[in-house]
């Protein structure tokens, strides 16, 4: 009987080994079964078993021994494949996981555009990389960062995303039919998210929903934590665009308050330089009146003197004593003229000339043969815009040469110009015939000397006639 039973359970054991390698083919999509379907598996191989054995009896120790292998074997088989499905179970769940973390930290591209300038950003592999360009085409970003980086363009449109700085979507007014395109996500099924387009006010009922601006880029919502990491980043981006609108506004303040500060630095500079040149201004006025009221009195000063010598010269006149010793006045006074016509030079400056003309009436106060003397009464000399009035003068008849003919004349004037400054004009003159007897009658020619002078500031070169009046 014991062979009987050996032979029996060689015969289970090689049957357990079959179930085994069935149930770890056969098994595996329907785990949650495994302790029923072992039992089912188990109660066949028995009863085939026992039906190959007709000589060995159902009763007693066999029927005991029965029960205890099918409980060990049971329990034996059942813990093995649960063990084996277990295990699997437990790699594929951290075999998944890894595929999603390495899905999300594999690489991650962002670009930013605003004002014509494409700010790019790219981590992958554990390397960050920043770099800006002059481009707003996405293809053409798409290709710089394949040459920057390596990688493919599959796997850079897969993760870019693109934000515009340049105007809020979420928040701009939308014509009515302005098309949009956004990210869709199904409520409660992310795994279907993908990229639509629609127009309108639907726009904003989408956002209200969950939805996004830009397109889905390939993203696959596949769990709800991808949703929330996608509902993070997207938080993220917009704290960072309101981030960027605070440091934009702030800048604009900031520069507001600088052209403030310049402009008040410039009034402020305005009104130092407004005063400083009032301040310059009344200075001058005031040096002006200075000067003129110290002009006047200069101008007083020498008009008293004028005055004063004018007043003495007059005195000398009115008492004869201007014209030197006179032995007998003439019993008859006989007036004569005496004209000219010719240059004027500058004693300053040869190369200044001007036009001289003008007359000049003389009396005779006594005339013999020894001296021949003259009182001027009156007359005008024009040089240029210049006049000049004699107010009096002396003339007296002498020899211009070793003959002793009384051939020529020196006259002495004291005159009064534009200004009304007093001025000494001395004359001297040669004429073509002498002097003498009833001279006048008619014309007698002259000619004005180089050395007379006018005031001490032009020298005359004129020619001219003495006439008896």
């Amino acid at each position: 009987m014991v062979p009987a039973f050996n032979s029996c359970y060689e015969m289970i054991t090689n049957s357990v080994s079959i179930l085994r390698n069935c149930y770890i083919i056969f098994a595996q999509p329907v785990h949650i079964m495994s302790i029923s379907i072992s039992s089912i598996f188990l109660m066949s191989v028995l009863v085939l078993g026992f039906a190959s054995y007709p000589s060995i009896s159902p009763l007693g120790n066999v029927a005991f021994a029965q029960e205890e292998i099918e409980i060990e074997l049971t329990e034996e088989v059942g813990i093995s494949v649960e063990g084996e499905v277990g295990v699997e179970e437990t790699e594929e769940e951290a075999e998944e996981e890894e595929e999603v973390e390495a899905e999300e930290e594999e690489i991650e591209i962002e670009v930013e555009i605003e004002d014509g300038i494409a700010k790019i950003e790219v981590e992958f592999d554990g390397q960050e990389l920043e770099f800006e360009l002059e481009e707003t085409d996405r293809d053409s970003i798409i290709d710089e960062i394949i040459e920057r980086t390596g990688l493919t363009r599959e796997q850079i449109e897969d993760v870019i995303k693109f934000e515009v700085e340049e105007e809020d979507q979420e928040e701009r007014e939308r014509p009515f039919g302005e098309k949009e395109v956004i990210c869709h996500i199904p409520p409660g099924n992310p795994s279907k998210a993908h990229t639509i387009t629609v127009g309108g006010h639907a726009v904003d009922r989408h956002l209200a929903h969950g939805d996004v601006i830009g397109p889905c880029d390939g993203q696959e919502f596949r769990s709800t934590e991808r949703l929330a990491k996608f509902g993070e980043k997207q938080a993220e981006r917009e704290a960072r665009l309101a981030e960027k609108q605070a440091e934009r506004e702030s800048r604009l303040a900031e520069r507001e308050a600088m052209l403030e500060e310049k402009e008040s630095e410039r009034e402020s500079r305005l009104a130092e330089k407004r005063m400083e040149f009032e301040a310059r201004l009344a200075e001058k006025e005031t040096k002006a009146l200075q000067r003129a009221e110290d002009l006047i009195q200069r101008l007083e000063q020498r008009i008293a003197d004028l005055e004063l010598r004018l007043q003495t010269l007059l005195n000398k006149v009115e008492t004869g004593e201007y014209f030197g010793t006179v032995p007998k006045i003439d019993p008859v006074s006989h007036s004569y003229s005496i004209s000219i016509d010719g240059i004027a030079s500058s004693l300053f400056d040869e190369s200044v000339t001007s036009d001289v003309s003008g007359e000049i009436f003389i009396e005779n106060l006594v005339t013999t043969s020894k001296v021949s003397k003259f009182k001027v009464t009156g007359g005008e000399i024009f040089v240029g815009d210049n006049i000049y009035d004699v107010i009096f003068g002396k003339a007296r008849i002498s020899s211009s040469g070793p003959s002793g003919e009384k051939d020529s004349m020196v006259l002495i004037l004291q005159a009064m110009d534009t200004e009304g400054n007093t001025n000494t004009i001395r004359l001297g003159i040669d004429f073509d015939s002498a002097l003498e007897g009833d001279f006048g009658t008619e014309p007698i020619e002259l000619e004005i000397i180089k050395n007379s002078k006018i005031s001490g500031q032009w020298s005359l070169s004129a020619s001219g006639q003495l006439s008896l009046l």
